[in-house]
């Protein structure tokens, strides 16, 4: 039985109605703090569900026991509650209920339900069935199970709309694609149209309405799906007309048979691409992800952030505003091109691709002021990069260093030259650190220290609690214990002054607040307990120290992923178990098949052999009377003539 957690889980906060479901259910939604209303299906007609409030979701559990007044009591409360949205109809036993569970969908599917197809994969018709109240936007008026594929592409695209954004779809059945992404992302505005004819005649009417004279678009796209597989679109310079009201670093989804890349294009980045056959020299070239599986020709591209800036008004949509907080979402006055933090660097929007990263990097060293915070960014992308590789080299750092030492002479620094001066110097002191350079290392970890960071954010002090770890641990691996015991206090109250925060500046507008800032602090509070282990036990239990790191709360986490995941490993393997164990009794079973066949075949051959025994032993019997009878013949003829030949 589905549990009632991934109920949950789809149906979210609200008024549920739970009908005739067992313990387990009825006490988990009481413990949610929902209102709850709980009734037995002897009591549907008793209880009055109406009151003053609206109840959005039922939960319906059918079993053998119920009767025709019980499904017409059913029929009648779906009646009176015009609010439901959603109901969740179960059995406990498929096999059993199931002659019950269809009367019960058909009661639902009367009141005006269908199967909601976005959440069909969860459902075992027969067993369990999420449904929705029929709506005519199309998508869930769409129930077929052709349909159902297309929902299931829409589940996957859905992971590449990005928060707030504007986007389009083109495809014959954008409607589906429409209903699924109001419903389940996080995009603004979605628009669709069924051909690029429409698309572009919208585009005409709407963008440029918006006024020439070298104006700057606003009303533009930040992902668009292209997903007819007649639009013809073979190479990156196809794309560049259907893309014209892409903003720059915008993803741009395709659907095309044709496509077929031969070389990097300085107006698009390929990310993934969904493929049956496998085409790994495109993907070594390019870079980008491959997914092997049921989606044919899909491809998921970047509109390069460099192109056409000038057309292109900038908002920041992810997070709505630009503050408060006062420097940290300031993008648009410290940076050269804000479109390119957007496509390197922030998670919810950056590229995925790590070699079409490296080309954005080494686009901005040519090309943009070495001072700029836009030259700091990719000089981080590149020297986290250079952290993993096997092989490293000296470039990378050599201009870190450069970019450090330069941005430290200027004076009035931007928010965000501070912001990468800090970041960029804990980065370089990581790449002194593999190359067993300590010393330097040590001397660019204390120079963060003198760096008033709050003229960025105080965000930056995972950076700058991660700088006094390593001078601490460096200045008492050197032999300096009183160096390092100062800076263990210092490190304390530098914590606690980073977690002494103004609201606006931790979570911004109180209207819509940040939550990407409170993951930040939680490794902020990760730190700290390192820190707090190292004063407890430096010098005293030096070897506590690594084992008591490990009880933060993201090494706790770790932990219990490496469980979950070492748990799904044993299941695995006990399920690959018990498959091979089933296939070895389904072959004993054919072999004991075949071998009855073999005895049923051999115990007809004994049956007509013993019968033809039996006849030849009942002809053997014949034998021996006549035999008998022919003796006694011969002894009375014996005797005759015996007495014949007797004088008289």
């Amino acid at each position: 039985m589905i549990s009632p957690a991934l109920v949950e889980k789809f149906y979210g906060l609200g008024n549920y109605i739970l009908i005739d479901c067992n313990h387990d259910f009825t006490k988990y939604f009481l413990l949610t703090g929902y209102n709850i209303v709980s009734i037995k299906k002897n009591d549907i007609n008793r209880v009055n569900v109406e009151g003053d409030k609206e109840y959005n979701f039922a939960i319906i559990s059918i079993n053998k026991h119920w009767n025709e007044s019980d499904f017409n009591g059913l029929e009648q409360l779906l009646s009176r509650i015009q609010t439901l949205e959603n109901i969740f109809v179960t059995t406990l036993d498929a096999e059993a209920d199931k002659i019950e569970f269809n009367t019960a969908t058909n009661v639902i599917f009367k009141a005006g339900f269908e199967i909601d197809s976005s959440l069909y994969k969860e459902s075992n018709p027969g067993y369990s069935l999420f449904m929705r109240r029929c709506i005519n936007n199309g998508f869930a008026a769409k129930t077929e199970l052709d349909q159902l594929a297309e929902v299931e592409l829409c589940a996957e695209l859905n992971g590449y709309i990005r928060p707030n954004e504007h986007i389009c779809i083109v495809h014959t059945s954008y409607d589906v694609f429409l209903g699924y992404f109001n419903q389940f992302s996080n995009a603004e505005r979605v628009e669709g149209y069924s051909t690029n004819d429409d698309f572009y005649n919208n585009c005409k009417l709407n963008k440029l309405r918006e006024g020439g004279g070298g104006a700057q678009l606003e009303n533009y796209y930040d992902c668009m799906f292209l997903l007819n597989n007649d639009n013809k679109i073979d190479s990156f310079e196809s794309l560049k007309n259907l893309t014209k009201y892409l903003s720059p670093g915008g993803r741009v989804v395709i659907c095309s048979d044709t496509f077929n890349p031969s070389s990097l294009n300085s107006d698009f980045e390929i990310e993934v691409a969904y493929h049956l056959p496998h085409n790994q020299v495109v993907k070594k070239i390019f870079g980008y992800k491959e997914v092997i599986g049921k989606f044919k020709n899909y491809y998921v591209l970047m509109k390069s952030p460099f192109n056409n800036l000038s057309q292109f008004k900038f908002y920041e949509k992810t997070y709505l505003y630009s503050k408060p907080p006062q420097n940290l979402l300031n993008f648009a006055n410290d940076y050269v091109n804000p479109w390119l933090i957007k496509s390197m660097v922030e998670f919810p929007t950056r590229n995925k691709n790590e070699h079409a990263l490296a080309r954005y990097a080494k686009q901005i060293l040519n090309n943009y002021n070495n001072l700029s915070p836009d030259y700091g960014a990719a000089l981080a992308i590149l020297g986290y990069q250079e952290l993993k590789k096997e092989k490293h080299g000296r470039q990378v750092l050599n201009d870190i260093i450069k970019y450090i030492n330069n941005v430290s002479m200027i004076s009035e620094k931007s928010s965000h030259q501070v912001r990468w001066l800090i970041s960029l110097s804990v980065l370089a002191a990581e790449l002194l650190k593999i190359r067993d350079l300590r010393n330097e290392a040590l001397n660019l970890y204390s120079s963060c220290l003198t760096l008033d960071y709050l003229k960025f954010s105080p965000t930056i002090g995972t950076k700058i609690l991660q700088a006094y770890y390593n001078v601490i641990v460096i200045h008492y691996c050197n032999g300096n214990k009183y160096e390092a015991e100062n800076y263990l206090i210092e490190s304390l109250q530098q914590g606690i002054k980073i977690l002494n925060v103004s609201f606006e500046e931790l979570l911004g507008n109180a209207e819509k607040p940040l939550t990407f800032t409170l993951y930040i602090y939680h490794d902020i509070l990760d730190w700290i307990i390192k820190l707090t282990n190292l004063k407890n036990n430096l010098g005293i239990k030096n070897n506590l120290i690594p084992r008591l790191n490990s009880q933060t709360w993201s090494g706790m986490l770790s932990e219990r992923l490496d469980a979950i995941s070492n748990m799904n490993d044993l299941i695995q393997s006990r399920d690959k178990a018990i498959s091979s164990q089933g296939e070895m009794l389904e072959e004993r079973w054919l072999a004991m098949q075949n071998m009855n066949e073999i005895i049923n075949s051999q115990k007809v051959l004994i049956e007509e052999r013993w019968n033809a025994m039996q006849d030849m032993e009942r002809l053997i019997e014949e034998r021996w009377d006549s035999m008998m009878e022919m003796e006694k013949m011969i002894i009375e003829r014996d005797q005759k003539i015996e007495q014949l030949s007797k004088p008289q």
